[in-house]
């Protein structure tokens, strides 16, 4: 499910890739029926917002978000940089990582 939180909306969790696919995925996505280019990819800082009102088990059982690759790892639109859904962590990472690709934007 859509969901609206910390003043952006947020598409369901989707598969996972690397940094380059996450964007791509992003500027082509057309959720809501929105045209490609509406949705991006989320900055760290919005990611580590999204993380602090959205509990890792709330995303799945409320909203039915599936994580599908290294299950808490979401790509932001920083390249190397990812954000740990469970705990909000920015641990960094190398471009070639098979992570989760969330996208949102302005409601």
């Amino acid at each position: 499910a859509y969901v609206t939180l910390v003043g952006l909306t947020w598409a369901p969790m989707t598969t996972g890739g690397n940094y380059d696919q996450s964007q791509t995925y992003a500027a082509n996505f057309t959720g809501l029926g929105f045209s490609a280019g509406t949705w991006r990819s989320a900055t760290v800082a919005e990611l580590q917002s999204l993380t602090t009102v959205l509990s890792y088990n709330d995303a799945i059982n409320v909203y039915g978000w599936t994580f599908s690759s290294h299950a808490f790892n979401i790509w932001s639109s920083q390249s190397g940089q990812i954000v740990n859904f469970a705990t909000g962590a920015n641990p960094g990472t190398s471009n070639t990582s098979n992570f989760n690709f969330l996208v949102c934007k302005t409601p």
